[in-house]
């Protein structure tokens, strides 16, 4: 259960990267805001994209050795950028 989990959130990260990289105004438009300006910011957080995907490859095949970095990047990370959202949404618009 934990490979399926590690696959599919190393998967997720590595198509929103790609996108980011490829087609950040497609994505932008999606979500209904306008696409990063300067473009580097959309860039860079594509890369790190990648690179978190990528780390899922470890705990894909060793999930009970690499359970932290799933901790670490799952959970806490994308919690953390969802509240961050939501606070900037009501603090913001």
């Amino acid at each position: 259960m934990l490979s399926a989990v590690a696959a599919l959130s190393g998967l997720y990260d590595i198509v929103v990267g790609a996108l980011l990289l490829s087609v950040p105004a497609l994505l932008a438009s999606a979500f209904g805001v306008p696409p990063a300006n300067p473009r580097i910011f959309s860039d860079l957080n594509g890369l790190f994209l990648l690179a978190v995907g990528a780390g899922y490859y470890l705990p894909w095949r060793e999930p009970e050795r690499y359970r932290g970095y799933m901790w670490v990047m799952g959970p806490m990370l994308k919690g953390a950028g969802a509240t961050l959202f939501i606070v900037d949404y009501l603090l913001r618009g």
